[in-house]
């Protein structure tokens, strides 16, 4: 049975919490509070303080964890489920009377963590399956059978990063096996799914849900990694095809939920991202050219919504137009009012910023009426830019515009 609350922008298990996490601006780490949201649970304009229109589109537990891929959503659903189905390009509205059934027995997400995920530029389809109590990683191509990848004993969580290139997929997941001395291994790989039996581990990698994402344009990793005394999160590049690590970062603020993208601004140029002290948007940039991202105050760009609410959580990238036409580098966000155990008081917000400064509230939460929505997904519509949130206690997908035109 799902938690009462909603998965995902909380999706951290409980027994992957490093126990000497320090605090990072906050009572407690942006982990721990994941941790604890999830277990104790299961007006479009450009203006910042305006809210855009948002709907529920979803029943109790029927859309949980949604992913998109152009007008199709993959989702895993109460009773273990995973579908595919149509999005509607005009409402962004999941048709889930024509939808088509991938597979069952999927892991719990109380347990995974982490619903199906597309595979990058494919139909292909990658989720976390349980079959004589151990969870795996599964696979479904399009006209096929599942095909299982990975076998017990050991236990393998998927993760979000998934990467296709022209001769293979690449996949990122949490590895956990009791060992026969009863110590309990655990670790972040990513294998080759044309070598589902080599696994690669990714050292010093959070266990957390999120800890690691494929850089665009190439087939390396990014993540972070303790470093220095006292020990401070810094972002590190891994090559898949030599093992080497290149540490990105020295800025001494705490980081967590790192990625990559490429910055419409910059003609697509390649730039790294982190939140950092628990509730800021930090972009890193290397304009020298010097491998020192971020290296000087004026190679950071620190991005928060006007919110009241201090914490930060799972940030997405995307590139939209803007109310003039300019293509521009859009994160979505979600920001909550705790960083420890969340009570029935606790409520979020779900905003949408601009690496210009903009920032468009995209949830109807009101004080009287709060939202309390977990990770974020988006897609692009017919004309604008959707965003998609599981919220509350009964974990119903809501769907909301964003008033952003696609690319």
């Amino acid at each position: 049975m799902l938690p009462t609350r909603s998965p995902r922008n909380f999706l951290m298990p409980p027994v992957f919490i490093p126990e000497n996490q320090p605090p990072r601006g906050s009572p407690v780490s942006q982990g721990t509070w994941k941790k604890a949201l999830f277990v104790g649970a299961m007006g479009l304009g450009l203006a910042a303080s305006a809210q855009s229109v948002d709907e529920q589109i979803g029943g109790a537990r029927q859309f949980l964890d949604p992913e998109f891929k152009g007008a199709a959503a993959v989702y895993q659903d109460d009773n273990r489920m995973v579908w595919q189905a149509p999005v509607d390009p005009v409402t962004g509205v999941i048709d889930e009377l024509q939808r088509r059934l991938i597979d069952n027995q999927a892991t719990p997400l109380i347990e995974s963590f982490q619903g199906p995920e597309w595979v990058r530029g494919s139909d292909r389809i990658l989720y976390t399956k349980t079959t004589d109590a151990t969870p795996n990683l599964w696979l479904k191509r399009p006209n096929l059978p599942p095909v299982q990848l990975t076998q017990p004993p050991a236990k393998r969580y998927l993760l979000t990063g998934i990467l296709t290139s022209q001769l293979s997929t690449k996949v990122t997941y949490r590895r956990e096996e009791t060992l026969s001395s009863g110590e309990v291994a655990k670790g972040v790989y990513w294998l080759d799914t044309s070598a589902p039996t080599v696994e690669h581990l990714l050292p010093g990698a959070n266990l957390g849900v999120a800890p690691v994402s494929w850089i665009p344009g190439s087939e390396d990793l990014v993540y972070c990694q303790k470093q220095g005394q006292p020990a401070v999160n810094q972002l590190v590049r891994l090559s898949t095809a030599t093992d080497t690590l290149t540490t990105l970062t020295s800025d001494l603020d705490e980081k967590e939920d790192s990625f990559a993208f490429q910055a419409a601004e910059a003609n697509q140029a390649l730039r790294y991202a982190a939140v950092v002290n628990g509730g800021t948007l930090r972009v890193y940039l290397d304009v020298n050219g010097d491998g020192r991202w971020g290296g000087s105050a004026s190679e950071r760009v620190d991005l928060r919504p006007p919110s009241d609410l201090p914490y930060m959580f799972s940030p997405e990238t995307f590139q939209a137009r803007d109310s003039q036409g300019a293509l521009r580098t859009w994160f979505v966000v979600v920001m909550r009012t705790s960083a420890t155990a969340p009570g029935p008081q606790d409520h979020g917000e779900v905003w949408v910023l601009g690496m210009n400064g903009t920032s468009i509230r995209v949830d109807g939460g009101t004080p009287s009426q709060p939202r309390q929505p977990a990770d974020p997904e988006y897609t692009q519509g017919q004309s604008e830019i959707f965003v998609y949130y599981n919220n509350g206690n009964d974990l119903a997908l809501w769907r909301s515009h964003t008033g952003l035109a696609v690319p």
